[in-house]
């Protein structure tokens, strides 16, 4: 009888132990990127003879300010990788690299990292200052973008990740698949607003003086319209067009799933 008794103990004993290591993470497996690397980056380059900015990225955060009376641009941020030894990230960080060009009228900047990262986290953000007159045009995977006090056309284009305006004074076409897109458009006369989302919410803050004809559409979800006068307003709860002052500029905003939300101030 005392074997049996020992036995069974010693049995649950394993048993009770084995489910306890099932729940440990391996400090070995690729994908339990515990470790960081992360290096700075500043760049400054002449702004003479350029009005523009093309920006292409694969992961990261992007953030670009326009400054009155820029001489240079600025083109700062970091490289991180992640990974599951420091050695491994710290010697994978080579790999990220920023690549910087001029052509014609136009910086390019570009982030350069493989293909295949064998399950570490990579990426690359950006702090940019650019004249605030310059057109920018942005690519990014994975990320969110922020736009502030721009007066050029802005052009943005994001997969994964939201779309930011602190307060732009310009044209804007905007494009988000997964995520939203929200922020301050003083649109200038005969300017256009074209926002468009799959999976996420338009959220826009607009001056009451904004001069624009206004195109408004879900599939699922709502529109709501506060604070501004529509003349010759048409729709319903899923898509509303109508003028807001003199219909000189365009504002065309969609999403297929989410809600859209104007509001004048």
């Amino acid at each position: 009888m005392h074997v049996i008794k020992y036995l069974t103990i010693v049995a649950t004993f394993s048993f009770i132990l084995f489910l306890a290591c099932s729940n440990v993470t391996d400090p070995d497996s690729p994908y339990n990127n515990r470790y960081t690397a992360e290096s700075y980056f500043s760049f400054s380059i002449n702004a003479e003879d350029k009005t523009k900015l093309d920006l292409m990225s694969i992961n990261g955060d992007i953030q670009v300010v326009g400054v009155e009376n820029a001489t240079d641009v600025v083109v700062a941020g970091n490289k991180v990788v992640k990974s599951n030894s420091q050695m491994d990230a710290d010697n994978y960080l080579k790999n990220l690299r920023v690549s910087i060009a001029e052509s014609g009228n136009t910086l390019y900047v570009a982030s350069d990292q493989p293909k295949e990262t064998d399950g570490r986290s990579v990426s690359i953000n950006y702090e940019i200052q650019v004249p605030k007159v310059w057109t920018t045009a942005i690519d990014l995977a994975n990320g969110s973008c922020l736009l502030d006090s721009l007066y050029g056309n802005i052009m943005t284009k994001i997969t994964n990740g939201n779309i930011m305006l602190g307060s732009v004074y310009t044209s804007a076409y905007l494009r988000v698949t997964n995520g939203q897109i929200t922020g301050t458009v003083n649109l200038p006369k005969n300017g256009v607003l074209n926002a468009q989302t799959t999976n996420g919410v338009l959220s826009f803050s607009l001056p009451k003086t904004t001069s624009a004809q206004l195109s408004a559409k879900v599939t699922n979800g709502t529109v709501n319209i506060a604070g501004l006068s529509l003349s010759n307003m048409v729709g319903n709860q899923k898509e509303i067009h109508g003028n807001l002052g003199a219909g000189e500029g365009k504002i065309e905003l969609a999403t297929t799933n989410g809600n859209i939300s104007i509001v004048g101030y």
